[in-house]
């Protein structure tokens, strides 16, 4: 059994980013309720409706399917067909509350059952408002969705309760993940490598506008950074697939580029075999880069970005080890994990999630000021990630996609972002052509996305 409490969020609604985002603490007030979910079923959630905008202020997990479900403040996640017990209980602090009463939605698999209590907590003793009990199946809809009617001036009553905003981590920064992972045979790298325009499934959902290109070629790397100099953005985030890789060589390149450019660059570690390999690709980065002028420092040490692969292969006992074993030689670093869970700050110095794009951005808000919160009361970073779609489609069978909406897509993640008032924006991507997640210019898009990139930025930057 695990039980994890989770210091979370205060809201920061949409609406105040333009005119809010300073480097003072903050305040905001709204409606504080208790949630207590209970389910046997493999999954279910709980949704609010427009306009209403919430945000966790603690959280807490327990119950014997809790070590292995992904649990948030409004949601229960599981393999399919557990029906082992999980408990949340959490506290959300909710804003733009309709008058007179409203519906919340409550979904969940066809097995096992779902209980929800909601109460008032605006007092000192918490009032209960409604509750609702979700055993069973709904014809014809795989969500199986009840609907909970809620009395607004019974949620309200006792409230408003005020809460405080501490400020952002760090100086504002955009970085972008960066994939160094391409060759030609025209190229440095003498053969195709990690594409092939004329091989099935191993090339680009977009057509790159330079054409395709060798990663190791100087020129490609400088005119990179150019270009991302030009849309706003103030470095990258390397992917990295340890020492002696690909990936790893042409990184001297990207580092003297980017220093050329005026940028910063860092890694994004992708995989490791355990803690002791973690901790030799760790101290390998430090010892080779993390003096270097352009390598990204965070409190003046090496900022390095973990993959949520890496988190799973090690697990936290194991990536715990490899830090300490790497402090107790002397060696330091700044560690952004990829997670949106705060729990994990126990371990790592900043949190962010590499591709949200399957996440809807009003409900991913939430998430991200939740986290954001978290990180700011450990003095922790937090680090908003935005993207512009996705399509796999072309390189996997089956894949998945979201479309880019021409734009607006991109637009909804980065006003989900702002609205955390993030210490960095990390762009999901410059260059991944296999998922169709790139804002490098293709012959199908244009330049349209780093136009949008550096509207935002600016947007972004020139806020107080």
């Amino acid at each position: 059994m695990r039980t994890a409490t989770i210091a979370l969020s205060a809201l920061l609604s949409l609406a105040a980013v333009a005119g809010a985002q300073t480097n003072q603490a903050e305040a905001i007030e709204g409606a504080r309720v208790r949630v207590v979910l209970e389910t046997t079923s493999d999954w279910t959630r709980v949704r609010f409706p427009e306009p209403v905008e919430w945000t966790a202020l603690d959280l807490a997990a327990s119950g014997e399917g809790a070590e292995r479900a992904t649990v948030g403040p409004l949601f229960v996640h599981k393999e399919a067909y557990d029906e082992s017990p999980v408990t949340v209980e959490a506290t959300l602090l909710l804003s733009n509350v309709p008058e007179g009463t409203f519906e919340i939605e409550v979904t969940k698999g066809d097995v096992g059952e779902t209980r929800i209590v909601l109460s008032n907590s605006n007092r000192e003793e918490a009032v209960e408002v409604a509750r609702l009990v979700h055993d069973g199946k709904v014809p014809g809809d795989p969500k199986n969705p009840r609907a909970l009617s809620i009395e607004t001036a019974r949620l309200l009553d006792g409230g408003p309760v005020r809460i405080e905003i501490p400020p952002p981590r760090c100086a504002k920064k955009a970085l972008a993940f960066y994939y160094p992972w391409y060759g030609t045979p025209q190229g440095p790298t003498g053969r195709w490598f990690h594409w092939d325009p004329a091989a099935r499934r191993h090339a680009s959902t977009h057509t790159p506008a330079r054409g395709y290109y060798d990663s190791h070629d100087p020129e490609v790397v400088r005119a990179h950074a150019t270009q991302a100099r030009a849309a706003g953005l103030d470095g990258f985030v390397s992917s990295w697939w340890g020492p002696g890789d690909f990936t790893d060589r042409v990184l001297p390149t990207i580092l003297a580029e980017c220093e050329r450019g005026g940028l910063v660059a860092t890694v994004y570690v992708e995989t490791a075999k355990g803690a002791e390999d973690l901790a030799r690709q760790l101290e390998y980065v430090l010892d080779t880069y993390g003096g270097h002028k352009a390598f990204l420092k965070i409190d003046e040490k090496p900022a390095i970005f973990v993959y949520g692969r890496v988190l799973g292969e090690v697990g936290r006992e194991g990536i715990a080890k490899a830090l300490a074993a790497l402090r107790e030689k002397g060696k330091e670093g700044f560690y952004v994990g990829d997670s949106l869970d705060p729990s994990w700050l126990e371990i790592f110095q900043g949190l962010h999630t590499y591709n949200p794009v399957f996440d809807e951005p009003r409900a991913l808000g939430s998430a991200y000021r939740g986290t954001a919160f978290a990180c700011r009361r450990r003095e922790a970073l937090f680090a908003a990630t935005v993207v512009p779609g996705y399509d796999d489609t072309f390189v996997r069978d089956p894949g998945g996609e979201k479309g880019r909406d021409e734009g607006r897509l991109y637009d909804a993640f980065w006003e989900a972002a702002l609205a955390s008032r993030p210490d960095l924006v990390l762009v999901t991507s410059w260059n991944e052509w296999h998922e169709g997640s790139e804002i490098e210019p293709s012959t199908e898009l244009g330049e349209a996305y780093l136009d949008r990139t550096r509207r935002w930025v600016e947007e972004w930057k020139g806020s107080k």
